[in-house]
């Protein structure tokens, strides 16, 4: 069960400092490029009914996405607090609502461009619900990326079965076949929110099950709607960098 705290941050962005610098700079070079062509996939299953997910528009488009979970050490920098129950410089940031990983994205995108980390077309942003299962099963069509063993769960991920409630650092157990981190359990991950017209989203689905949720709420294909305020200790998020969208007339 996750639970709906709002919080309001006032962000200022300044030119980063050299620590800071080195927080970005290591970010940068943690972000993992999913280049076109990777496979297509059959219907898969959900918990719950099955569902099948189109991932051909995916599969032509390249972007990036990073192989951890935001650390805490990096959201502080960028925003200036650590809102976190589980403290760790390394270690995944929880307790962020929709909007708080919204605006870190937008924040870390404009020191990225002004310490030239990337080009001005690009933007650090939520994956969308498609980018995440599409990382999260690496080319997998089972439960798991690993598999269908939920035995075989214990090298992947932290999930009720094995997680104390005292957050690890990112990048403790097995990377999936692409490279990335906690894809299942650790925090359930907020993806991007459908679009509203001139309204600010009010829910969004998170994704990968948590340190809270039992084998089979961490397979793929879970994902569970919140609210847009929920911060909760088993809440996180991860970033993806892609081309900016165009803006209607560009």
């Amino acid at each position: 069960m996750y639970v709906s705290i709002c919080f309001v941050l006032a962000v200022v962005t300044a030119p980063a400092d050299e620590a800071t610098l080195k927080l970005l700079q290591q970010f940068r070079s943690e972000l993992i490029t999913i280049a076109p062509g990777a496979p297509q996939f059959p219907q898969l299953m959900a918990v719950g009914p099955p569902h099948k997910v189109n991932f051909q528009k995916i599969a032509q488009q390249e972007f990036a996405i990073s192989k951890y979970e935001t650390t805490q050490e990096l959201y502080e920098a960028v925003i200036g607090a650590n809102p976190s129950r589980w403290k760790g410089n390394r270690n995944s940031v929880e307790m962020t609502s929709l909007t708080d990983a919204e605006t870190f994205c937008e924040q870390v995108t404009k020191l990225l461009r002004e310490a030239k980390l990337i080009d001005a077309d690009q933007v650090i942003r939520l994956p969308t619900n498609t980018e995440w299962e599409y990382c999260c099963r690496a080319g997998a069509a089972t439960k798991y990326h690993f598999g269908d063993d939920e035995s075989d769960l214990d090298d992947y991920a932290w999930h009720s079965g094995n997680a104390a409630g005292n957050d690890p650092p990112v990048g403790v157990l097995k990377p999936n076949a692409w490279g990335l981190y906690d894809m299942h359990g650790y925090l359930a991950e907020w993806t991007q929110a459908e679009k509203t017209a001139n309204q600010k989203p009010t829910a969004a689905y998170v994704r990968g099950g948590s340190w809270k949720s039992p084998p089979e709420e961490c397979v793929a294909a879970s994902a569970q709607k919140l609210a847009a305020a929920t911060a909760d200790d088993a809440v996180g998020f991860r970033c993806v960098l892609a081309k900016a969208a165009k803006k209607d007339g560009a």
